[in-house]
């Protein structure tokens, strides 16, 4: 059984060990204290050293400290190792591995397109985007994502993947994170639209600032869509008030 590790151990970690483990031999390895955790999945956390040298690395960390983790697996991967990310911007973590990672490891970012909150019934025929970078197991884990986990496998590069999350996840977090901000009610006069619009508040309100920070101000299309988006409120703002 081929070995993964996985470096962060927040909400989307977790989510991976319970999919990844009867096919794995999962370790983890965290800056902070999580072996309790773990250890309730029947795994164990480890060095970073150690999860570096495992046959298949998936970093899941914020893209904040994407740099930092880079340069301490850098020296300690070893050759055909295949580097998986997770994280929901895919230009820049793309080009950090591609600067850091020794040419004898093989790279592929990965953005899953659910998380724990709308995989709470299962992951079945959710979307994930894979953007091959240096790697020829891409067919490999496409068929493993496909037959094993029953996930919708979209092959994009890291470029057409941010534009359109600049709409898809930037604008609509923005919206979210807005309502969520306003603390919108539940009333029992709810129309389904409203729902709707609670069913967002819930989702994205429980996601972390970091990952909102990112998906915002790391996706380099992302600020265009959100300045867009002001200005046309302001416009409908005006049109009700002349």
């Amino acid at each position: 059984m081929k070995t993964l590790g996985i470096i962060g151990f927040g909400a989307f970690s977790e989510l991976m060990v319970q999919y990844l483990k009867p096919y794995f031999k999962v370790m983890v390895s965290s800056h902070r204290d999580v072996s309790r955790k773990v250890a309730t999945f029947g795994i164990a956390q480890v060095s970073i050293e150690q999860v570096a040298s495992c046959d298949i690395v998936i970093i899941g960390v914020v893209v904040e400290y994407f740099e930092d983790i880079l340069k301490q697996i850098k020296g300690h991967v070893k050759p055909g190792v295949l580097i998986i990310d997770v994280a929901s911007v895919k230009m820049k973590p793309a080009s950090l591995m591609e600067k850091y990672l020794p040419a004898h490891v093989e790279i592929l970012a990965t953005h899953p397109l659910f998380g724990p909150q709308s995989a709470r019934n299962g992951i079945d025929g959710s979307k994930i985007v894979l953007c091959p970078i240096r790697t020829k197991s891409s067919v490999k884990v496409k068929n493993f994502l496909e037959d094993e986990l029953k996930l919708d496998v979209l092959i994009r590069t890291p470029k057409e993947h941010d534009e359109a999350m600049a709409y898809v996840l930037s604008l609509t977090h923005f919206i979210g994170r807005a309502v969520n901000e306003m603390d919108i009610p539940f009333t029992h006069l709810n129309t389904q639209t409203y729902k709707h619009l609670l069913s967002i508040k819930e989702l994205i309100g429980k996601d972390s600032f970091e990952l909102f920070k990112s998906i915002q101000n790391d996706n380099p299309y992302a600020k265009k869509v959100r300045q867009d988006f002001l200005k046309k409120i302001i416009k409908l703002e005006d049109k009700l008030v002349k």
